[in-house]
């Protein structure tokens, strides 16, 4: 079969699951001569759970007026914006800061990027939007574990025992080969997460 010639490649920012036939869709796509409530149709279908998001979407249009078209993820810029809770960045780098980032949350961008992105390595992608997010006067940190004296301070403004600070014991969870820190202080039911560390984590 003839493969159909293609007369014109469209690219569209596009709300998930919120196009419409207006401006600015219809204006770009009016002149294609596609039919634009199917594209709107098709479109919002397929992002449905992509509400909030700004999918590209790259339209190739053929001869006989029919299309097709893929989406990509969001710009970096606003994946990292969504991260941060904000509409948009400083605008005055690096004197103004929009706010900062954990190297956990850049990695969840760099992993939702990362189809977009010219590498399959997720330290390099990480890289890549760490380079967008200081333009953006978006700052990156580690995130960092309190120590005893703040999670001993921490304890004492609650109304929790401060003989429960530290006093756990490691155990498997019944039924299942997961482990589990548990309170070793009587009366007291707490458990946190085992990660593999040697100590229990920062409540």
């Amino acid at each position: 079969m003839a493969k159909k010639k293609i007369t014109k490649v469209i690219k569209l920012q596009v709300p998930g699951g919120a196009a419409t036939p207006a401006p600015p869709i219809g204006t770009v796509l009016g002149p294609a001569g596609i039919n634009i409530g199917e594209f709107v149709n098709q479109f919002n279908q397929k992002t449905q759970d992509k509400r909030g998001d700004i999918i590209r979407v790259e339209l190739t249009v053929y001869e006989d007026r029919t299309f097709d078209f893929v989406m990509k993820q969001p710009p970096a810029s606003r994946i990292l914006l969504k991260l941060l809770g904000k509409d948009k960045g400083s605008g005055k780098t690096p004197s103004v800061k929009a706010g900062t980032l954990t190297k956990a949350q850049l990695k969840e961008a760099a992993e939702k990027k990362m189809s977009d992105l010219n590498t399959t390595d997720v330290e390099q992608a990480m890289k890549v939007m760490a380079g967008t997010a200081r333009s953006m006067g978006i700052d990156i940190k580690e995130q960092r574990h309190r120590s005893f004296m703040e999670r001993f301070a921490l304890h004492t403004a609650s109304n929790e025992p401060k003989e429960h600070i530290h006093r756990y014991n490691l155990e498997t969870i019944p039924g299942t080969d997961k482990k589990q820190w548990r309170c070793a202080v009587r009366n007291c039911n707490k458990t946190l997460p085992f990660n593999g560390e040697h100590f229990p984590p920062s409540p």
